[in-house]
Protein backbone atom coordinates (compact mmCIF):
# COMPACT_ATOMS: atom_id res chain seq x y z
CA UNK A 1 0.00 0.00 0.00
CA UNK A 2 0.99 3.64 -0.64
CA UNK A 3 1.87 5.99 1.75
CA UNK A 4 -0.05 8.87 1.50
CA UNK A 5 -0.70 12.00 3.57
CA UNK A 6 -4.09 13.17 4.54
CA UNK A 7 -4.25 17.17 4.53
CA UNK A 8 -7.35 19.14 4.99
CA UNK A 9 -8.07 22.44 2.75
CA UNK A 10 -10.65 24.47 1.34
CA UNK A 11 -12.01 24.43 -1.96
CA UNK A 12 -13.43 27.59 -3.62
CA UNK A 13 -15.93 27.89 -6.45
CA UNK A 14 -18.65 25.17 -5.00
CA UNK A 15 -21.39 27.35 -5.49
CA UNK A 16 -20.84 27.62 -9.31
CA UNK A 17 -22.08 25.25 -12.07
CA UNK A 18 -24.64 22.97 -9.94
CA UNK A 19 -21.17 22.41 -7.90
CA UNK A 20 -23.10 22.12 -4.36
CA UNK A 21 -25.32 18.85 -5.74
CA UNK A 22 -21.93 17.51 -6.23
CA UNK A 23 -20.65 18.70 -2.52
CA UNK A 24 -23.40 17.61 -1.09
CA UNK A 25 -23.04 14.13 -2.50
CA UNK A 26 -19.55 13.12 -1.20
CA UNK A 27 -18.71 10.66 1.42
CA UNK A 28 -16.74 10.96 4.34
CA UNK A 29 -13.13 10.40 3.65
CA UNK A 30 -13.96 10.05 -0.01
CA UNK A 31 -10.89 10.05 -2.42
CA UNK A 32 -10.33 12.63 -4.93
CA UNK A 33 -8.60 13.93 -7.31
CA UNK A 34 -6.34 17.21 -8.49
CA UNK A 35 -6.14 18.17 -11.74
CA UNK A 36 -4.09 20.92 -13.18
CA UNK A 37 -5.20 23.38 -15.67
CA UNK A 38 -2.17 24.92 -16.99
CA UNK A 39 -4.35 26.60 -19.80
CA UNK A 40 -7.02 27.84 -17.77
CA UNK A 41 -7.59 31.56 -17.98
CA UNK A 42 -8.48 33.24 -14.91
CA UNK A 43 -5.47 31.24 -13.18
CA UNK A 44 -2.59 29.66 -14.88
CA UNK A 45 -2.20 27.26 -11.61
CA UNK A 46 -5.98 26.37 -11.66
CA UNK A 47 -6.18 22.88 -9.75
CA UNK A 48 -9.46 21.42 -10.71
CA UNK A 49 -10.86 19.02 -7.36
CA UNK A 50 -13.34 16.09 -8.64
CA UNK A 51 -14.57 13.13 -7.79
CA UNK A 52 -13.33 9.59 -9.59
CA UNK A 53 -15.48 9.37 -11.92
CA UNK A 54 -14.97 13.26 -13.17
CA UNK A 55 -17.47 15.36 -11.48
CA UNK A 56 -15.65 19.20 -10.29
CA UNK A 57 -16.41 19.56 -7.06
CA UNK A 58 -14.43 23.08 -7.27
CA UNK A 59 -10.85 24.47 -7.22
CA UNK A 60 -7.52 24.73 -4.44
CA UNK A 61 -7.43 28.58 -3.19
CA UNK A 62 -5.22 30.37 -5.76
CA UNK A 63 -3.07 31.52 -3.22
CA UNK A 64 -2.28 27.43 -2.56
CA UNK A 65 -2.71 26.58 -5.68
CA UNK A 66 0.24 29.07 -6.50
CA UNK A 67 2.41 26.98 -4.16
CA UNK A 68 1.89 23.74 -4.98
CA UNK A 69 1.02 23.63 -8.98
CA UNK A 70 4.93 23.43 -9.92
CA UNK A 71 5.07 20.26 -7.53
CA UNK A 72 2.30 18.79 -9.32
CA UNK A 73 3.84 19.45 -12.75
CA UNK A 74 7.52 18.17 -11.91
CA UNK A 75 5.44 14.42 -10.97
CA UNK A 76 3.90 14.74 -14.12
CA UNK A 77 0.42 13.46 -14.41
CA UNK A 78 -2.76 15.07 -12.97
Amino acid sequence: MANRSVHTVSVVGVTFEGRQRVVASLAPGEQLLLRREPYNIHDPNAISVERLDGQQVGYISQHLACDIASALDRVGGS
